[in-house]
């Protein structure tokens, strides 16, 4: 079967430093059997201050939808899903925008070409001053 995702959507747009960002979608199962899909949620850090890895898995879930059927998935990315280690070792939480990723596969090229569409996208931005985390 085959599945779409829509009305993806964020808590807020402009993020407090250290609050959490509740992230929604609508998985519709648009094929002609039920079947499960596994809905997975990426994050990149477009603004990171040192190097860091392209996209990160911050979040899934499998669920099961009949033929027709659609349902809301919700995830909550709190500040240490939204953090990066730094050159020193310490785990930062930095302002900047952040672009997530809701899909069936990771948001590579050969995921899309594999599919045939790249994953939803929302961006949002955390505001503040940097602050470091506990491990």
């Amino acid at each position: 079967t085959t599945f779409e995702y829509s009305e993806l959507t964020v808590s807020q747009a402009r993020l407090p430093m250290g609050q959490n960002v509740k992230v929604c979608v609508t998985v519709t199962n648009v094929g002609k059997r039920a079947s499960d899909e596994v809905v997975e949620l990426y994050v990149k850090d477009l603004e990171a201050s040192c190097v860091i890895p392209q996209h990160e898995l911050r979040g899934f879930s499998r669920i099961h939808l009949a033929a027709g059927e659609a349902k809301q998935v919700v995830f909550t990315l709190t500040p240490k899903d939204l953090s990066l280690i730094d050159m020193t070792g310490k785990r930062v939480l930095e302002p900047g925008r952040f672009r997530v990723y809701v899909g069936g596969s990771q948001p590579d090229a050969r995921s899309v070409a594999l599919l045939g569409k790249p994953p939803a996208t929302v961006e949002f931005e955390v505001v503040g001053e940097r602050r470091e985390l506990p491990y």
